[in-house]
């Protein structure tokens, strides 16, 4: 269920689409007032309870901007919708459902726990997505999740949890699917059932500009004197370029093949993936609107889309046209597909364009690029060097390479993959190469293990069987470890100068995590801020700015190359290019 822990200040989240869902949730409620909102007897204390908690209490004292109570607290005003209610429930729990229905965002479900389970017995939900919430009503929860894959795995854990949730003690999680269209409410079209699946059209051709990944952040709490379980959700969309442009792309693909593995196979179906997975992971005009918002900024370089990319994923891929999975033979033409999109992106006839190639690890399901731990066939420099040879080789094309001028190996997590991929491109091409290399735990240590010093060492040391890096780097590493690592850094290369071992300092690739403080989350699938970690109250673009204004101000590093990694948008980029350059304008 990939539960959390939930503060009481989450249970009602408000955002800036407040009036317009407000004012879309009232119109939803009188064009389908028998599906939205519905009530047993057995409810109706619940729903009294729920309503009175909101109304004189939560939400007053929660959003005082937007909420309040007449001075003898028995009017509650909606100064956003200009409002007005009053704080005693109706003895109607419809009508007090559907107060609170155009109140708040958030769709709720109330439980009673029973013998035989938990059991609906009121509801409000607008924003229902693939069910009809009055099918859902004096339902228990094994009817209520009967069509889901594998729900008899996980009913009891669930029942047994629902039971132990106690009063101010919330807990919170992340449901997602991808839809075809921003409409919210939606009883139908989401799913695809058991009956249903012989009418699916797999793959089918989706208008990939309406399609919206939709989020639901779930709460679950309980009232005290009912003793009722309040489910609640807080639906959010996005667009695929807006995945994208956050950074996220990646570990969006990684979450569709998933639907598809793990103990619960039937997902891939249920979620309607069998209809809209490849094209939502593969679309071309996503990948090049998302690209160009990156080459406008204007940036020097712009990387491939192929961090990826590799034999034996291509192999997996398994399409109506390659119901085997991607052959070999026809794997250089997306690889050059993928360099055409980098090209047509560039906002600048200068911008250089780079080869994007993440680590044996970032091809794994689930990915190993943050620890390392890879399988006994690619556990040594040997056996990586093999694969990076072979994996570069699909590159080979000269529609791919004439093109490409640097090649970016980076998120490396271990001293013998550095190797490996130096030895690969030394045989492989002599356009400049960087290696950047992950410190995803706190402190300064590498995944494998080895000490700074070590990683700089493994990329710089003279070795006529190795490519020598035109650069060096950090990257997908949280922002305030930078300065710490550039000193070691620093360090590292002065050393190998003073002994003769390096000739000159080489370049400084950086582009760390976008984020101010926040860490991605992979059982929520959300990026939140540590438990006891505040959130940089200084924002990324001047923080990662000023790191490299003073990097450079020391004069050591040939060339500095900056930008950012996960979660680093377009917007965050744009605005740090606009940052140093005032820094450097006002200091001449």
């Amino acid at each position: 269920m990939a539960l959390q822990n939930s503060s009481p200040s989450e249970l009602i989240v408000m955002d800036c689409n407040y009036k317009d869902h407000i004012l879309d949730r009232r119109q939803l409620m009188k064009q389908h007032p028998d599906i939205v909102v519905g009530a047993i007897p057995q409810g109706k204390a619940a729903v009294k309870e729920l309503y009175t908690y909101l109304m004189s209490d939560y939400l007053p004292k929660r959003y005082p901007t937007m909420f309040s109570l007449s001075d003898d607290g028995k009017t509650f005003r909606n100064q956003v919708m200009e409002t007005s209610f009053p704080t005693l429930p109706p003895d109607d729990p419809i009508e007090a459902l559907r107060t609170l229905g155009e109140t708040i965002e958030d769709d709720v479900f109330l439980l009673h726990e029973t013998e035989k389970g938990h059991r609906s017995v009121a509801y409000v939900c607008c924003y229902c997505s693939g069910f009809d919430p009055s099918k859902k009503l004096d339902k228990l929860l094994d009817e209520i999740h009967a069509p889901v894959p594998s729900y008899d795995k996980i009913g009891p854990s669930m029942e047994r949890f629902f039971s132990r949730v106690k009063v101010g003690k919330n807990a919170k999680r992340v449901n997602w699917s991808v839809v075809d269209s921003p409409i919210l409410f939606n009883c139908k079209g989401n799913h695809v059932h058991g009956d249903d699946i012989e009418s699916v059209i797999e793959d089918e051709d989706i208008d990939i500009s309406q399609a919206r990944i939709r989020v639901e952040l779930q709460t679950v709490s309980r009232l005290p004197e009912t003793g009722a379980l309040a489910f609640s959700f807080k639906t959010h969309l996005y667009t695929l370029k807006e995945i994208k442009a956050e950074g996220l792309g990646d570990q969006l693909a990684d979450a569709i093949d998933g639907l598809g593995q793990g103990n619960a196979p039937g997902m891939w179906t249920y979620k309607g993936a069998i209809r809209w997975g490849k094209k939502v992971k593969d679309d071309p005009q996503t990948l090049l609107a998302c690209q160009k918002d990156f080459g406008h900024v204007p940036v020097d370089v712009i990387e491939t889309a192929t961090y990826q990319a590799s034999i034996d994923g291509f192999a997996a891929t398994k399409t109506e046209q390659w119901p085997g999975g991607i052959d070999r033979a026809s794997i250089p033409k997306f690889l050059a597909d993928a360099v055409d999109i980098a090209d047509q992106a560039r906002g600048k006839p200068d911008a250089k364009i780079a080869l994007s190639l993440g680590p044996y690890g970032s091809t794994m399901v689930p990915g190993q690029e943050y620890s390392g731990a890879y399988d006994e066939d690619h556990d040594d420099e040997e056996k990586l060097q093999r694969w990076w040879a072979e994996r570069l080789s699909l590159f080979a094309d000269a529609r791919v390479m004439d093109r490409i001028a640097y090649v970016a190996c980076e998120t490396i997590p271990r001293l013998d993959e550095i190797g490996a991929v130096r030895r690969a491109v030394r045989t492989f091409t002599s356009k400049p190469l960087w290696v950047a290399c992950v410190f995803p735990a706190e402190g300064d240590g590498f995944p494998d293990g080895s000490s700074v010093e070590q990683v700089v060492e493994a990329m710089l040391a003279q070795d006529d069987s190795k490519a020598q890096p035109w650069g060096i780097g950090i990257n997908c590493t949280k922002l305030h470890k930078l300065e710490g690592l550039i000193a070691k850094y620093e360090e590292a290369v002065a050393k190998m100068i003073r002994e003769g071992r390096v000739a000159s300092w080489p370049a400084l690739v950086l582009y760390p995590d976008g984020t101010n403080g926040e860490v991605y989350n992979t059982t929520t699938q959300i990026w939140e801020v540590p438990a006891g970690q505040e959130k940089q109250s200084v924002p990324w673009e001047q923080t990662l700015g000023r790191i490299v204004l003073e990097t450079s101000r020391r004069q050591k590093w040939d060339t500095i190359l900056v930008g950012g990694c996960c979660k680093a948008s377009h917007s965050d980029i744009k605005k740090l290019l606009d940052y140093v350059r005032a820094e450097e304008s006002s200091s001449s």
